[in-house]
């Protein structure tokens, strides 16, 4: 028998492993909580199936996410569809699964992408009250309901919010009606973030949804105590955005900053060709984008020491 046969290619990947030694395991857990905190919720929760050390890791994150985005195809515009009603209690368990492992007390930043009207309930918010920096991604409708049959809970430890609406996913337009609702529930909230502006370009339509804005009777405890910046993208000028703006300069004592980043026609697909097709918007949105700035300049500021940034 021959003992200097060759020894394989599987034969030295084999031996490879058997020495290989884990070391990533080996990392304290905090290291390794702060490591999974990079990677999407989903993905840190799958890492409980690599081995016992492994199980509850994920549960040290500081930051979550959530996103019901896909759970409803194109095709299947009726929410009653049977597969939509599977997915969507899926993922409602999968999310009440997570909250519960997780706790909710150390969390430091938490993202909510939800864009079907049963996402956002108020045993998620109440789970998640003590996040520090909220985004979220809601339909108005969602937020209302909420109110309409409890409250808004206290965010007594959220420092930033960025603010998207769901709008032109199958759901009513945003008239920032609960606006008030959630400074009023933040109440030491230092950045706000309008990311996708105060007016949308809905996809039931090639425009923008334009709405009636009630402005609040009272002032929230954040914007006369604690907001010091806001950033307002895709301002377009419309009466009900500088509304907002007014508002927002008059009852902000402490504000800071504003930056008003300008709508810029040429980043929006929808709009470019709708304006090719109608000069009378073309001409309404150089007027409005002319006539706003200096609007927005001429509103009375209750903070002294507020600059207001325009950029395109």
């Amino acid at each position: 028998m021959d003992i200097n046969l060759p020894v394989t290619k599987d034969q030295r990947c084999s031996e490879s492993l058997d020495i290989i030694e884990d070391r990533i395991s080996k990392l304290p857990d905090e290291i390794l909580g702060k490591i999974l905190s990079y990677l999407r919720t989903k993905r840190a929760v799958a890492t409980s199936v690599l081995s016992k050390r492994w199980e509850y890791l994920w549960t040290l994150t500081s930051d979550l996410d959530f996103c019901d985005f896909g759970l409803l195809d194109d095709e299947a515009e009726n929410k009653n569809d049977n597969d939509y009603m599977i997915k969507m209690r899926s993922f409602q368990r999968y999310v009440d699964r997570v909250i519960f492992y997780h706790g909710g007390s150390d969390i430091g930043k938490c993202r909510l992408d939800f864009h079907n009207v049963e996402g956002v309930d108020i045993y998620l918010l109440n789970a998640i009250s003590q996040v520090e920096y909220l985004s979220l991604t809601a339909s108005e409708m969602s937020l209302q309901n909420i109110i309409r049959d409890s409250a808004l809970p206290i965010f007594k430890n959220l420092k930033t919010m960025e603010l998207r609406d769901s709008v032109g996913w199958r759901t009513p337009a945003n008239d920032w009606k609960v606006l008030p609702n959630l400074l009023d529930s933040s109440p030491n909230l230092r950045v706000l973030i309008f990311c996708q502006g105060l007016v949308s370009l809905t996809l039931y339509r090639d425009d923008f949804n334009h709405f009636d804005w009630q402005r609040p009777e009272s002032v929230p405890e954040c914007l006369s105590m604690h907001l010091k910046t806001i950033e307002i993208f895709e301002f377009v000028g419309f009466p009900e955005e500088l509304q907002i703006v007014e508002y927002l300069l008059e009852c902000g004592k402490v504000l800071e900053k504003m930056i008003i980043h300008r709508f810029v026609l040429s980043k929006s697909t929808i709009m470019k060709k709708k304006v090719k097709r109608d000069k009378v918007m073309s001409e309404l949105l150089s007027l409005r984008r002319n006539c706003s700035t200096g609007e927005v300049m001429s509103f009375k500021r209750s903070s002294s020491s507020c600059e207001v940034i325009f950029t395109d």
